[in-house]
């Protein structure tokens, strides 16, 4: 589409004798944005994976064994989501599943003896809490993006309106209200988040 020389926007340029205003795919762009997010929170990321993984993949004893103590407690989801990197929603539900399972994924681990010293790391809790956060505004953005009937001017309204959002997602974690992180703010009662480096 967007070739140098023989992309559609090029030949259509060479036809009609005059320049076009083209765009990259604003859904790419924005789901290239995603994916760079700081290294701290991709290191959030694979340990919620390693762990999902211990349960859920590593055997299907444990997996079981999971899945009956959730039914046991009455957990408000009775399994954990697997991640998948092809689907770009996953991520958001992972962690959203995980976050609301975190108590019971805390027992469930120290009953089969594997330790992951994260989950009693409040600065890591923080930066998971705040992970699913973005990931969930990414999400909603990328839903407004998809299907049919969209102009270009209502995709780059979208992904420009998401723009603009930024500036008050900052505003909003520099004050500590944490308005539009609401999984930031539930933790933040137990600790202030906003005197942590993240």
């Amino acid at each position: 589409m967007m070739g140098k020389n023989v992309g559609l926007v090029k030949l259509l340029e060479n036809w009609l004798e005059r320049p076009l205003l083209s765009f990259y795919c604003v859904i790419h762009e924005e789901s290239l944005c995603a994916k760079a997010s700081a290294k701290q929170l991709t290191e959030v990321m694979s340990v919620v994976v390693k762990i999902v993984n211990t349960i859920a993949a590593r055997s299907s004893l444990i997996h079981r064994q999971f899945k009956e103590f959730l039914s046991e407690i009455e957990a408000e989801y009775g399994d954990l989501l697997l991640h998948a990197e092809v689907r770009w929603l996953s991520r958001g539900k992972v962690l959203n599943r995980f976050i609301s399972l975190i108590d019971a994924i805390q027992i469930f681990l120290i009953e089969i003896g594997e330790n992951f010293p994260q989950l009693d790391d409040k600065l890591w809790l923080l930066k998971l809490r705040f992970l699913a956060d973005v990931t969930n505004h990414f999400n909603e953005l990328n839903l407004r993006l998809q299907g049919n009937q969209h102009t270009i001017l209502k995709l780059y309204g979208e992904w420009k309106g998401f723009g603009l959002k930024l500036h008050l997602f900052e505003n909003d974690i520099k004050n500590s209200i944490f308005h539009y992180f609401p999984m930031v703010k539930l933790i933040n009662k137990d600790i202030d988040a906003s005197t942590l480096e993240m």
